[in-house]
């Protein structure tokens, strides 16, 4: 048996890690950051690869299981992480492979009927939950009627200003939820700095990281899923879910504030599945009509193509001023 780490694949090595996946039902979704995989006498055996702090494309040849190969697997991905500072691990995968991946030290986050979420820690969640607490303070927490915000904010647009406002005017606190993942142009850092900076003078407004247990699409993989549109389903349902049942009501949430959605299908599927899950939690689901300049919807999308067209001037038309001296 050989092992390989390895940030290419070749042509055929390729061809070899996507027949494993195809023949377990899987398929390469996209290219990750650290492939590995293990072979016997020259043919590939066993696959898997690490994106940031996920784990993905774990499979075995099916006359090769029970050799303990996805340990290997998962022994060398992690020693890699850990070599890359990162210490904090998690992966998706089916709810029928619970126990194959408790017996590898994975403890279980949550999981519903379609994914199960799975981390290297035995209390995660639990201090991520005490992080959030901590954040908001004693006297916030008593509010009767708490509400959140999930954004990117890539930029911090007016469009984001306006949801804000109109939540908190319907709410004791804001709870604004900061997506961690750098899907495009502007960093966690910067957003950050973006929403502090929009938000220093208002009392009633909580800023948290989303952290790991907020899930994007940049961390979600749907690569076990057949169907995309099955993967987009499970994504929405997971992260709603988790959300309702373990982040709400330790922050005394009532109600969810997002703005209705013209231009991303995904954002609007996932507004659907809130409008529906939610209220299984106690949670209300409330949508606010997108702000529009001269008749078009403000969208981040938007901002960021025309500033990478050099029209900044006209970017700074759609953003509050704590992202227009940052864009």
């Amino acid at each position: 048996m050989e092992k390989v780490l390895t940030r290419y694949l070749t042509d055929n090595e390729y061809a070899s890690f996507s027949g494993i996946l195809e023949r377990n039902g899987l398929r390469l979704e996209t290219e990750p950051e650290e492939y590995c995989y293990v072979t016997e006498n020259g043919n590939m055996v066993a696959t898997g690869a690490l994106e940031g702090n996920v784990m993905k494309y774990l499979s075995v040849r099916e006359d090769m299981r029970g050799e303990g190969l996805l340990n290997t697997i998962v022994s060398s991905l992690m020693e890699r992480a850990y070599e890359k500072g990162i210490y904090h691990l998690f992966i998706y995968t089916k709810p029928m492979n619970r126990e194959l991946f408790i017996s590898l030290g994975f403890h279980v986050i949550y999981m519903t009927s379609d994914v199960l979420f799975m981390e290297n820690r035995r209390n995660g969640l639990d201090v991520f939950i005490s992080k959030l607490i901590m954040e908001t303070g004693d006297e916030l927490l008593k509010a009767e009627d708490a509400a959140a915000i999930v954004m990117n904010a890539d930029p911090l647009t007016k469009g984001h200003e306006y949801l804000i406002h109109e939540a908190l005017k319907d709410s004791d606190v804001l709870h604004v939820f900061l997506l961690s993942y750098d899907r495009d142009m502007y960093p966690l850092e910067t957003r950050m700095k973006m929403l502090k900076d929009l938000l220093k003078d208002e009392k009633r407004a909580v800023i948290h990281e989303g952290g790991d247990y907020m899930i994007s699409r940049g961390t979600f993989p749907t690569y076990f899923f057949k169907d995309k549109k099955d993967g987009v389903r499970a994504e929405c349902e997971l992260d709603i879910r988790l959300f309702g049942e373990k982040i709400a009501p330790a922050l005394n949430i009532k109600k969810r504030f997002a703005g209705t959605e013209e231009l991303s299908g995904f954002t609007a599927t996932y507004n659907s599945f809130m409008e529906m899950i939610l209220p299984e939690y106690g949670i209300g689901f409330i949508k606010v009509d997108r702000l529009r300049i001269d008749g078009r919807p403000v969208s981040a999308s938007e901002v960021r193509r025309i500033v990478r067209e050099g029209r900044n001037k006209e970017a700074e038309e759609l953003v509050p001023l704590s992202t227009a001296v940052l864009l």
